[in-house]
C-alpha cells in the first residue's frame, strides 16, 4: 500500500465531509479529527477551519491500526513527517494542532474542551470505534455541532447479521467495514449515512442524537458489463439490463422490484458482487425443483436451494425477512443449501440433526442431548428445554453458570460434566476438610474447657461446704426470727384493739361533724336572707338617688328663675325698692348660704349616709324658705299694681 493513499476515496466523500463541516463552521470554531494518517481529510477540514479563523485538533499515534498493513507501513516510513509535510504544503501549520497519542488517552487531555465538529476515522474494529464514539461524543457542543465518521458502508439491516458478526473484529471483511456499521448502529437510534460517511447532530439537553440530513447523491454510471449497465447510487451498485432504457433510480423503486423479479435488475453492495451474479446467471425468480420430497418442497432462489416443509404453505421470498427464515431453520422446517443434493441430504438427516435426542439421563446431574450435530449436557435442575424456541443468549447464560456444556463429541461433553463433578467434589472435600479442622479446633477447646470446669468443680465443692455452714447459721437465725415474729404478733393484736377504739372515737367525731354541717347550712340560709335584704336596701338607695336628682333639677330651675328675676325685674326696680334693701340683702345672704350648703351636699354625695342627711337638711332649709315664696308673690303683686 502506498503511504500517500487517500482516506477520502471519492469526490462525493470529499463533498460530503466539506458539507458537514461547513454546516457548523463559525468564527473561531474548533474541529477535532481522530485518525489523520497522511492528512488528506485533515487538509479538507483544516481549510474550512482556517477560513473561519479556527483550529483543527488531530489525534493519531501514526503507527497504523492493529491488524492492518498500516502497521508494517508505519514501521518502514515516518508517517508523521509525511503528515506534517502535507499540512505545511497547504499552509495549515498554524491551524492544525497534532496530538500524538492513542485515541483513548487523548480524551483525558481534551476532556475540558468542546468542539463544533468531530470526525472519527481511527481503529475500525467494533469495540474500538464504539469506545471512540462513547468517549468523544460528550466533547461535541450541545445543540449545534456535528459528530461523524468514515467507512460506514450502510445501516445494520442492509447486511446479513452473520456477515457483520464475523467481520466486526476486523478492519474490513469482504469489502465491508463490519465493525463500523455495527458500532454506529448500536450507539445511535437515528443517524445519516451518505457516501460511507455517517453523521449525527448533537442534541440539546436531554434529547437524543438526530440525523444531519445533509446527504446528496447522483446516480453514476461506472461501466458496461455484458448487456448490463453498472450504476452506483448511494451505497448500492445497480446492474440494469441495457434493453430497459433510461431509468430514474430516485423515483422508480416499484419498477425496479419488478425488473429484479424478471432478472433484468441486480442490486449489490459492490461491483464484484454484481458481476458475480451476472456471470452465474443468478435465478432471481423462485423455482420449484421437487415437490413433496419427504413432506418438503425444494425451491431454487438466488443460487440457493431452499428445503421448505409443506406445512408452511406458499412463501413470498421477495417479501420474507431473513429473521423469519432463520426462525423456520431453528424449528427444522427450513434448510438452505448450496446444491439440490445437499438440500436432500439435509432432509434425510432430519431425524438425526433437527430433532433433539436424549442420549443419557442423569449423568452426573446432567441430561445429555444430541441436537444439530452437537451434544448438549444440560443440568437437570433447569428442567425440560424446548430447543426450537430457546434463545442463544439463554444458552450462553447457562454456559456461564456451568449449567450447560456443548461439544461435537459425546466423550468431551461427558468429560466436561465429570470435570464439573470433580470440581464440585473437590469443593465439597475442601469444605469437609475445613469442617474437620474446625471440629478438631473445637475438640481442643472442649478439652481446655473440661480442665477448666474440673477446677471449677473443686472450687464449687469448697463453696458448698462453706455454704452448709452458712445454712446452719441461717437456720438458727430463722428460729430466732420465728420467736420475734410471735412477739410481733402479740404486739399487733394489742395494737388492733387500740385501732378499734380509735375507730369508735372517729365515728363519734363523724356524728359531731354532721351536726356542724347542718348548722353551717342553716347559717348559709340566713346569709342568703341578709343578702336579699341588702339588695332591697340598695334598691331604696337607688330610688332616693333618683328623688335627689329630681330635686336638683328643681333647684336648677329655681336658680334660673332667680337669675331671670335679677336681670329682668329686680335691677330695673332697684331704685323703687331701696327701702327694702335690708330685707333683700338678708335674702341674698340666705341664698349664698343655700349655695354653700348645696356645694357641701355635692361633695358629701360619695358617702350614702352623709349624702342622705345632707339632702334632708337641704329639704328642711327649703321648707324654711317658704316665706321667700310668700314674699316673692307679694312683691310681684305690688309690682303689678304699680
Amino acid at each position: 500500500m502506498d503511504t500517500q493513499q487517500k482516506q477520502i476515496f471519492s469526490k462525493e466523500q470529499e463533498i460530503m465531509l466539506t458539507t458537514l463541516a461547513e454546516s457548523v463552521a463559525k468564527p473561531g470554531c474548533k474541529f477535532l479529527e481522530v485518525g489523520s494518517w497522511c492528512g488528506d481529510s485533515t487538509v479538507i477540514l483544516g481549510k474550512i477551519a482556517q477560513k473561519n479563523g479556527g483550529h483543527l485538533f488531530c489525534v493519531d499515534w501514526w503507527k497504523g491500526n492493529i491488524g492492518t498493513e498500516l502497521v508494517t507501513i508505519a514501521k518502514e516510513n515516518d508517517i508523521f513527517s509525511l503528515f506534517w509535510k502535507n499540512i505545511c504544503s497547504f499552509g495549515l501549520e498554524d491551524v492544525v494542532i497534532p496530538i500524538r497519542t492513542k485515541s483513548d488517552i487523548a480524551t483525558t487531555i481534551l476532556k475540558e474542551q468542546t468542539f463544533d465538529f468531530i470526525f472519527l476515522d481511527g481503529d475500525h474494529r467494533f469495540e474500538a470505534i464504539l469506545s471512540d464514539i462513547k468517549e468523544y461524543s460528550p466533547l461535541a457542543k450541545k445543540g449545534n455541532s456535528v459528530l461523524c465518521g468514515h467507512d460506514c458502508d450502510g445501516y445494520i439491516p442492509d447486511f446479513d447479521a452473520d456477515l457483520l458478526e464475523k467481520g466486526k473484529n476486523r478492519d474490513v471483511y469482504k469489502g465491508i467495514h463490519c465493525g463500523v456499521v455495527l458500532a454506529v448502529g448500536t450507539a445511535f437510534k437515528e443517524y445519516s449515512v451518505d457516501h460511507n460517511i455517517w453523521s449525527v447532530r448533537a442534541p440539546s439537553e436531554n434529547l437524543d442524537w438526530q440525523r444531519t440530513n445533509l446527504g446528496f447523491c447522483v446516480p453514476q454510471l461506472l461501466e458496461r458489463y455484458n448487456r448490463f449497465n453498472l450504476i452506483k447510487y448511494f451505497n448500492n451498485i445497480y446492474a440494469l439490463d441495457s434493453t430497459l432504457g433510461p431509468i430514474d433510480l430516485t423515483k422508480d423503486k416499484e419498477i425496479l422490484n419488478k425488473y429484479q423479479e424478471g432478472g433484468k435488475c441486480i442490486i449489490g453492495k459492490s461491483v464484484e458482487e454484481v458481476k458475480f451474479v451476472i456471470e452465474q446467471g443468478l435465478c432471481v425468480v423462485p423455482k420449484l425443483i421437487e415437490e413433496g420430497y419427504k413432506h418438503f418442497n425444494i425451491i431454487l432462489y438466488k443460487d440457493k436451494h431452499y428445503a421448505l416443509e409443506q406445512s408452511l404453505g406458499q412463501i413470498d421470498f421477495s417479501h420474507t425477512k431473513e429473521e423469519k427464515l432463520q426462525a423456520y431453520q431453528e424449528q427444522g422446517k427450513c434448510f438452505i443449501a448450496d446444491s439440490f443434493k445437499e438440500a436432500k441430504a439435509f432432509i434425510d438427516q432430519l431425524n438425526t440433526f433437527f430433532v433433539p435426542k436424549l442420549i443419557e439421563e442423569a449423568y452426573g446431574g446432567f441430561n445429555i442431548i444430541y441436537y444439530k450435530n452437537k451434544y448438549y449436557a444440560m443440568a437437570q435442575e433447569i428442567g425440560s428445554i424446548d430447543f426450537y424456541r430457546i434463545k442463544q443468549s439463554k444458552i450462553e447464560a447457562y454456559k456461564k453458570q456451568e449449567k450447560c456444556f456443548i461439544s461435537g463429541s459425546l466423550y468431551e461433553v461427558k468429560y466436561l460434566v465429570a470435570q464439573k463433578s470433580c470440581q464440585r467434589l473437590e469443593r465439597e472435600l475442601i469444605q469437609k476438610q475445613e469442617n474437620i479442622q474446625k471440629l478438631e479446633l473445637n475438640i481442643e477447646e472442649i478439652k481446655v474447657d473440661i480442665c477448666g470446669r474440673d477446677q471449677k468443680l473443686d472450687s464449687f465443692a469448697k463453696e458448698l461446704t462453706r455454704r452448709d455452714k452458712s445454712i446452719n447459721e441461717f437456720n438458727a437465725a430463722i428460729a430466732d426470727l420465728n420467736n420475734k415474729i410471735e412477739t410481733f404478733k402479740k404486739d399487733i393484736s394489742r395494737k388492733d384493739e387500740i385501732i378499734a377504739n380509735l375507730k369508735n372515737d372517729i365515728g363519734q367525731k363523724d356524728e359531731n361533724l354532721a351536726k356542724l354541717t347542718q348548722n353551717i347550712e342553716a347559717y348559709n340560709t340566713k346569709i342568703k336572707l341578709l343578702e336579699s335584704n341588702l339588695s332591697d336596701k340598695d334598691k331604696t338607695i337607688a330610688d332616693l338617688k333618683k328623688d335627689i336628682s329630681g330635686k336638683d333639677n328643681i333647684i336648677a330651675r329655681l336658680n334660673t328663675n332667680i337669675n331671670s328675676l335679677n336681670n329682668e325685674i329686680i335691677k330695673p326696680l332697684q331704685e323703687e325698692i331701696i327701702e327694702k334693701n335690708n330685707s333683700i340683702e338678708r335674702l341674698m345672704e340666705t341664698l349664698r348660704v343655700l349655695q354653700e350648703k348645696y356645694k357641701t351636699l355635692a361633695e358629701d354625695m360619695k358617702a350614702q349616709s352623709e349624702y342622705l342627711q345632707g339632702c334632708q337638711r337641704i329639704l328642711r332649709e327649703i321648707q324654711a324658705m317658704g316665706f321667700l315664696k310668700l314674699f316673692y308673690s307679694k312683691l310681684t303683686g305690688k309690682l303689678g299694681k304699680k
